[in-house]
């Protein structure tokens, strides 16, 4: 098994490695955006909370049930973000 780097988290930007075996059958993966579930949950939070499927409100409480320890090291779009929501 190999461990290239091919893909970076959207959420804190960090490498990883991911198969793209199963996206080219038709099956997708969190894998193809974050580097864990717990940054794919927060990925869609934020992306709900940006489209307007979620208030403020909401966003906050769904976001206060994930693990968000090292929020501040995440990548400037997502902190801009989480701080938006948060405050």
């Amino acid at each position: 098994m190999t461990t290239k780097l091919n893909h970076w988290c959207v959420i804190c930007g960090t490498g990883y490695h991911s198969c793209d075996s199963c996206e080219a059958i038709g099956i997708y993966s969190w894998k193809k955006h974050t580097d864990t579930l717990n940054h794919y949950q927060i990925y869609f939070i934020i992306n709900d909370y940006t489209y307007g499927i979620l208030n403020k409100k909401q966003a906050r409480e769904k976001l206060n049930q994930c693990d968000m320890t090292g929020w501040e090291q995440f990548l400037p779009n997502v902190r801009v973000k989480i701080s938006e929501i948060l405050s």
